[in-house]
């Protein structure tokens, strides 16, 4: 092959390269001081149906309020620039009642992969009856999946990754293999053998920042083929949020998984929940509840000691979802660079040419090791539709102005999904 054409080759390929690394994680849409109260939607429980999936969804002894409810109460409130979700933590109440007072928050947006980064200054405090969490699900549950990025409940001192899908659509396991964490349950599909129903697979991370009252960093990069999670003290956080390949081993990681099938459009949600699963004799016995309370069953527990439940919020500095875009600069260089090669001499440079040509031009990425074609990783956000059900969804603050131009901010938050009470069982420790 002649110098020229070798040249013209490697040059070609070089800038086809360069090409194809055009994307990277950038942001589409944020939260913080400027818009929490405006792009979050409350779900408010309703006691009057006697359906318990209208006062929570997940069972616990709760009583959810609407927007207006929670600040009047103090339950939601700007502390500096930092937006308080907590519960009350002052009233004796009934264990016969309607429950203690509590949030639960919605993103009125819904995400379709991408990378999930949310900020806090403070994580609640693992306390008997808790059960605290961040996490997304889709819409019907459990076929459109759940992502457990934070939770947990009693006084674990673990963050309990769990995955939530559903084996007709696919599969998605975790191994343990390059990842921090340890596996409690491997199969994250809710009636695995060998599992309890509605379990799915669950990673267990006891390191920082978990459970800090000085907060931390959580990030979760969903893609079409895998799900991972890491958590960083606010003095180790990553210089660029937007490079995970820079993060380091994450604290979770699927080994396998079709997560393009089995995730689908997802709202994120932060709640503050008691008993439920935390309260479930097999859990509140075995994890020491039972006996540090004096034999108290959860309800019991949370109603007659309001104080302990001071520590029990979260204190959210800001949540920043990236999507994978074409990096516009590089690719219009790279365009340039390879309209201005010097056109082909011979009959085999102009082959060589049109080879390269045809494989910049073309939008399909490389095909992989085994042949397979992957598809874009790039994150969809989606419209939520309002809701139809007559689950009392509530939220008295106006929707906020659209940040981009592929977010659409929706009017009314995501209607959230009628869960068994048993929904998010609890893991094996």
């Amino acid at each position: 092959m002649a110098p020229s054409i070798i040249s013209t080759l490697s040059s070609a390929l070089l800038l086809a390269s360069s090409a194809s690394a055009a994307k990277s994680y950038q942001v589409v849409d944020s939260y913080d001081s400027t818009n929490f109260l405006d792009k979050f939607g409350f779900f408010a429980s309703d006691h009057s149906t006697g359906n318990y999936n209208d006062v929570d969804p997940t069972g616990g002894y709760v009583s959810y309020k609407s927007a207006s409810e929670a600040q009047s109460m103090g339950l939601v409130k700007m502390v500096g620039e930092d937006l308080y979700l907590g519960m009350d933590s002052k009233s004796v109440i009934d264990p016969n009642g309607i429950g203690r007072s509590s949030v639960r928050v919605e993103t009125k947006t819904k995400y379709k992969q991408g990378l999930f980064v949310a900020s806090f200054s403070h994580l609640p405090k693992p306390v008997c009856g808790a059960w605290p969490a961040f996490w997304t699900v889709g819409n019907p549950w459990p076929q459109g999946g759940e992502i457990d990025i934070y939770e947990t409940w009693n006084e674990d001192n673990v963050n309990k990754v769990v995955l939530h899908t559903d084996e007709k659509i696919g599969e998605c396991r975790i191994d343990g293999k390059n990842m921090t964490g340890t596996v409690s349950k491997p199969n994250c599909a809710n009636f695995a053998a060998g599992q309890a129903d509605n379990e799915g697979c669950a990673g267990l991370d006891p390191a920082a920042p978990f459970g800090s009252p000085e907060g931390g960093v959580y990030a979760m990069e969903w893609t079409d083929d895998a799900v991972r999670v890491w958590g960083f003290t606010h003095g180790n956080v990553p210089a660029d949020l937007s490079k995970p390949e820079t993060f380091g081993t994450p604290s979770f990681t699927t080994s396998t998984c079709a997560a393009d099938k089995l995730f689908g459009e997802a709202s994120l949600i932060i709640n503050l929940d008691l008993c439920g699963v935390s309260g479930m004799d097999s859990i509140w016995g075995s994890g020491g509840c039972a006996a540090k309370t004096g034999g108290a069953t959860c309800k019991e527990w949370v109603a007659k000691n309001p104080a302990a439940f001071a520590d029990v919020y979260f204190q959210l500095k800001s949540i920043k979802i990236y999507s994978l875009k074409e990096n516009e600069a590089v690719t219009s260089a790279v365009t340039s660079q390879i309209s201005s090669t010097a056109a082909p001499t011979s009959v085999a440079e102009t082959a060589v040419s049109s080879v390269v040509s045809s494989g910049v031009a073309s939008e399909k990425p490389a095909e992989t090791a085994s042949g397979a074609v992957p598809t874009s990783a790039s994150a969809s956000v989606i419209a939520s539709e309002k809701p139809t059900g007559t689950a009392a969804v509530s939220s008295a603050l106006s929707s906020g102005a659209v940040p981009t131009a592929t977010v659409i901010a929706s009017d009314m938050p995501a209607e959230t999904p009628a869960e068994s009470l048993t929904t998010r069982l609890a893991t094996s420790t």
